[in-house]
């Protein structure tokens, strides 16, 4: 059987998502992928993966139709997996060519909660998912795992310990702030290691002279670019992690498995992926929503709480051993076992035709869809600029 991906495929987080997706169901399945975000960050580019060609429009993760079907078809898809799809238009189209379709949860509000019950299957990859998700037609939990092989322990501890920090493109919800003031007037010897793909300093202009000083004292070190998986986690012994929102939290599952003891919120679903009595939980001092209305709340962490631990780890780093961390991966992030039966389910997989009351909130909700003016602009100028060109060169010709 043909198994499409419909998804982002670069070196992001729902780039790796995919690909383990991928990899797991190409064992048992022909799997194709459609790339409907192409940028030069692209990974793993063989016959199997389409890049398809950017879309202007004001709606997020937009899909032209005619290349969509026509690369449906020639590929003879008969299931569709959508990871992070934001735009409905796609799912309708399915439901017309009678294409089954699979969500993977990650991005939901309490009105989209509904409308994915035009898909015909949807996967949750935390009990926090599946928990918002027991109403849907049919949904299952698929416990989330990472690669072991390519995220694997440095055995070598460092005499002083090396904290790591990755924050990407969002800085702001992975918990950097908190991050960075934790270690301001610690006097112990360490040191702090912060992936970031943003300046951050310009992202953080308050904290502009901290970052400055720790930089100069030799304590911090910031790399600012794009680096493949398995990533830095080799360089550290501890990953820390006081964000304020996941879906999964890849990184969380990736440090562990490469042995990093994580400072992680006391809050699902990164509490999901630890011992139960797991000592270095930070507790969480408030919920609070988001601009977007995500579904789950944003949360805020002691900071208090968060520097005691960061201390606590520096004061036992003579005790510190990466094999616990790796033996608690091995055992609960294996993939091969933590999806195993989903391609009984795929198999078994029936396309159901969409119910007349989802089909009509899923267009209310298409035609109410807040504009996203940045969007907007960047479709409308081009066209504004263009239309003047035209009448400035009528007008002088």
């Amino acid at each position: 059987m043909n198994i499409g991906i419909v998804t982002v495929w670069d070196e992001r987080g729902a780039g790796y998502v995919s690909k383990i997706y991928r990899d797991y169901l190409s064992n048992y399945f022909n799997v194709f992928i459609y790339n409907r975000g192409y940028t030069k960050n692209n990974f793993i580019n063989d016959k199997n993966v389409y890049n398809a060609k950017k879309v202007s429009s004001i709606k997020p993760m937009s899909i032209n139709k005619n290349e969509f079907k026509t690369w449906i078809f020639k590929n003879d898809i008969e299931i569709l997996i959508f990871n992070e799809q934001q735009s409905w238009e796609p799912i309708l189209w399915c439901k017309e060519w009678k294409i089954k379709t699979v969500a993977y949860i990650d991005y939901y509000t309490e009105e989209t909660i509904k409308l994915h019950n035009a898909y015909d299957l949807v996967i949750c990859n935390t009990k926090r998912h599946l928990e918002a998700f027991l109403c849907h037609n049919n949904a299952i939990y698929l416990k989330w795992g990472t690669d072991l092989e390519m995220y694997k322990p440095n055995l070598k501890t460092n005499k002083i310990p090396v904290f790591f920090h990755s924050c990407g493109y969002s800085p702001s919800r992975k918990g950097t702030e908190i991050v960075i003031k934790s270690f301001l007037n610690l006097n112990y010897d360490f040191k702090l290691i912060i992936h970031t793909q943003i300046d951050l300093n310009s992202f953080f202009k308050s904290h502009e002279l901290n970052v400055e000083r720790l930089l100069k004292e030799g304590k911090l070190e910031i790399i600012n670019e794009t680096i493949p998986a398995p990533g830095l986690y080799y360089l550290a012994d501890y990953y820390l992690y006081p964000t304020k929102l996941e879906g999964i939290g890849l990184t969380l599952l990736e440090s562990i498995s490469s042995g990093l003891l994580p400072i992680i919120p006391d809050h699902p679903p990164m509490n999901e992926f630890v011992p139960l009595d797991f000592k270095f939980k930070v507790k969480v001092l408030r919920q609070y929503s988001r601009f977007d209305g995500y579904y789950w709340p944003q949360i805020e962490v002691s900071q208090k709480h968060f520097d005691e631990l960061t201390i606590e780890l520096i004061n036992n780093h003579n005790n510190h051993n990466s094999n616990y961390m790796r033996e608690w991966a091995e055992n609960n992030f294996n993939i091969n076992i933590n999806f195993k039966g989903l391609e009984l389910v795929l198999n078994e997989l029936n396309y159901n035709p969409i119910d007349t009351k989802i089909e009509n909130l899923i267009i209310q909700y298409e035609n109410k869809r807040p504009i996203n003016h940045k969007k907007v602009n960047s479709f409308i100028n081009p066209i504004i600029i263009n239309t003047y060109k035209i009448l400035k060169y009528l007008r002088w010709n």
